[in-house]
Formats: C-alpha cells, structure tokens, sequence
C-alpha cells in the first residue's frame, strides 16, 4: 500500500513537471518572439537615428549656408545703402550743377541782349577786346563741361537706379531662398522628432511587455522550484516513511543476508579478549583509512556524536529490538533523525583506538543484548 502511495507521487511530480515545463516552453518562446520585436525596432531606431543624424549633418550645412546667405545679405543691404548714399550724392551734385548752369546760361543771355551786361561784370571800361573774348569762351567751355558732367551724372544715377533695383530684387530672391530653408528645416525637424517619439514610445511600451514576460518566466521558474522542492520533500517523506517502514522490522533472523558496512580482514572477532577479562561485544574490520562506510539494513539514525574510545559513533534503530552501531568514524554523514537506507554512505573509516591501523568497529545488539554481527553479514 505504501509504495503504491510512493508510487502515485512520483507519478503526480512527474506530471507536474510536465505541466510546467510546457507553460514554460510557451512563455520563453513569447519572450524570444518579443525579443525579436524588441530587437526589430531598435533597428528601426537607429536606422531612423542614423537618418536623424544624416539631418543634423544637413541642418549644419544649411546652418552654414544660411549664415553665409545672412552674411550675403547684410552685404546687400550695405551696398544698397552705399547706392542710396551715391544716388543723394549725385543728385546733390547735379543740382549744384544745374544751378551753376542756370547762371551761366543766364550770362550768356544776357551778353547777348545787352553788350554793357559783361562791362559791369568785367568793369566799365574793358581794357581789350581779348579780354572780354577769353571770357565768353571760358564761359562756353565751362557750360559745355557742366552740360557735360550733367549727363554724366545722370546717367551715373539711371545706372544706380538700376544697380539698386537689381540688389533689391537679389534681396527679395535671397530673403525667399531664407525663408523657404528654415521653413524645410523646421518640418524636416519636426516630421523626424514626431517619428522618433512615436517610435520610442512603441519601443518602450515592447520592453515593458518584455520586461514583464521575462519577470513572469522567472516567476515560473520560481514556482517550479517551489513545486519541485515540495514534491521532493513530499517523496522524501514517502522514501522515508516507507523505509522506517521496513526498518522497524528489524534486522531479521541471522541468516548472513546483509552486506558489509565495509570490506576487510575482521581484525577483532565478536567475543574475543579485549583486555583482561574484557571482551569484544562487536566486531573490527580492517579498511582503508576514508573508506566508505555503509548501513547494513533500513534504519532510523538515534544517535551520531564522538564518543571517547569509539571516534565519531553512529547508532541506527532497526525495529523495536534491534540497533547497529558503526565506530571509528573520522567523520559522519548523518545526523539524528534522519532515516538511512541500507548501502547509504553513513560515515568515513578513521583510525581504530590504541592502534596504528584504521578500521571500522561494527556490533549488533537486540534487545539490548550485544550479538555477534558477522551472523548477519554475507560471507
């Protein structure tokens, strides 16, 4: 019956772990499907941050020709001042000019009509002809040079007119070519701003989606660990109670059905002179030192401590009448109230008391009355 029960436990962890490490598989084939996502736009984020970058690097040069077409355009506006500067100039000048011919012509007519006009302005009484004859040619000199220098001037401003007119025009093409540039640039930034925001937040919402995925696996991994862990201490606790099952039989008949707890030469047999009229109420079996040493049978572990003479002394229960003890221990694997199965490695073979060999002191007692062991030991 009870290993029936053992049995439909192992059965039921078996499918447990079955059912676990289905919904496991499921959930690490989701995160490597989210990471692949994941993954999928952080390509997409940085082919779009290499493309922002490649904008920068454009937004520089445009920058650099921007300020290049500001500088272009300050100096148009400096030079269209120079021509206005010029053309106030010029136009000063040619009414000085006008003014000075409007008084030249007005000698010359009035020479003409009145004679005695150039002898007041030249004096009563004219020395020589010569006299009056240099000037009126000097006065036809100097209004063919005014008439001259008129034209000149006039046509100087009709070409400052059109200089000023064309760096005008340059100006507005200029000032269009600027604005047409920030406005590209401005929706440039923007239509890239709005891209990477839009496709950072999808990024993030994915690796919040994968964060939670990986944090649920490890959950899972956790409780699987729990469900492992309980189903081993629920087998545990069958294995043990099914053992101290078959350790409260007892050890049996002797009938050499159980195997040594080591092998070796028996050094001191069961009843032999110990010292004086002191007898061995056990046996001791030479072996290595650190040999493996292990229970002959199913028991429940009442005492393992060091005791004087004995080392490190292990004492299992077999039943209500029977105990097994195992001495000489340089150590023990075991501690009270665990329950051993027959062939576990309960302790080490150490070194044998008063003697310069190592072995195993081994004694059977049942009912309280030491036996001798090897009765119970194949051969």
């Amino acid at each position: 019956m009870k290993k029936n029960i053992f049995l439909s436990l192992c059965v039921s962890s078996l499918l447990l772990n079955v059912s676990f490490a289905h919904e496991l598989t499921q959930l690490q084939a989701q995160i490597s499907q989210q990471k692949s996502t994941v993954d999928s736009h952080l390509k997409n984020k940085k082919s779009l941050q290499n493309e922002v970058n490649a904008l920068k690097k454009e937004l520089q040069q445009s920058a650099k020709n921007l300020h290049q077409l500001q500088q272009k355009i300050l100096k148009t506006k400096q030079k269209q001042n120079e021509i206005q500067q010029e053309q106030q100039r010029l136009q000063s000048k040619l009414h000085q000019q006008k003014e000075e011919l409007k008084e030249i012509i007005h000698t010359i007519y009035q020479a003409k009509l009145n004679p005695n006009f150039l002898e007041k302005i030249l004096g009563e009484q004219p020395a020589k002809n010569l006299v009056l004859k240099q000037y009126m040619q000097r006065l036809y000199a100097q209004k063919t040079q005014l008439l001259q220098a008129l034209q000149n001037n006039e046509k100087a401003l009709v070409a400052q007119n059109d200089a000023l007119k064309n760096e005008q025009e340059e100006l507005q093409k200029q000032q269009a070519e600027l604005s047409q540039l920030q406005q590209k640039q401005k929706i440039s930034q923007e239509n890239y701003q709005q891209r990477l925001t839009q496709l950072q937040e999808i990024l993030t919402l994915e690796q919040k989606k994968l964060a939670e995925l990986i944090a649920n696996e490890k959950a899972l991994q956790a409780q699987i660990a729990k469900a492992k862990q309980q189903a081993l201490l629920r087998q545990q606790e069958a294995r043990n109670k099914a053992l101290l099952s078959l350790a409260q039989r007892g050890l049996g008949p002797a009938k050499y059905q159980h195997s040594a707890p080591v092998k070796g030469k028996i050094l001191h047999t069961f009843g032999s002179h110990q010292l004086g009229e002191l007898r061995w109420s056990g046996v001791v079996i030479q072996a290595p030192f650190g040999t493996k040493v292990k229970a002959i049978y199913p028991g429940e572990v009442i005492s393992a401590s060091k005791l004087a003479g004995y080392g490190w002394l292990i004492v299992l229960k077999h039943g209500e009448k029977d105990l097994s003890l195992y001495g000489y221990n340089q150590n023990i694997n075991v501690k009270v109230g665990d329950v051993v199965q027959a062939g576990q490695v309960i302790a080490h073979v150490g070194q044998i008391n008063g003697e310069q060999q190592s072995g195993l002191y081994f004694k059977i007692t049942r009912c309280g009355e030491s036996q001798n062991p090897l009765l119970w030991l194949k051969k």
